[in-house]
């Protein structure tokens, strides 16, 4: 699923008011948890039990952003056998 960029910010605006975060850091942080949900379910679940860092888990989303599905998801294969 795609989010195009007005839906994001209707969506981030009562998110930063909320949080008392700005614009950017929400946008950045929605776009991480939408990777991390669409692409890397496996690195979720270990973010949940402890396993794997917050800081490990967006710079995964992060650093893959600008490749294919399949090629994160390799990626993350990779990363994952390591630790």
């Amino acid at each position: 699923m795609t989010v195009r960029p007005a839906a994001r910010a209707v969506i981030a605006a009562p998110t930063s008011a909320a949080l008392a975060w700005s614009p950017a850091t929400t946008q950045n942080r929605l776009s991480d948890a939408h990777a991390l949900v669409r692409l890397f379910p496996q690195t979720l679940q270990l973010l949940g039990e402890g396993k794997v860092s917050l800081e490990q888990a967006r710079c995964l989303a992060q650093l893959t952003s600008g490749i294919e599905d399949d090629a994160a998801q390799a990626v993350q294969a990779r990363v994952l056998a390591r630790l």
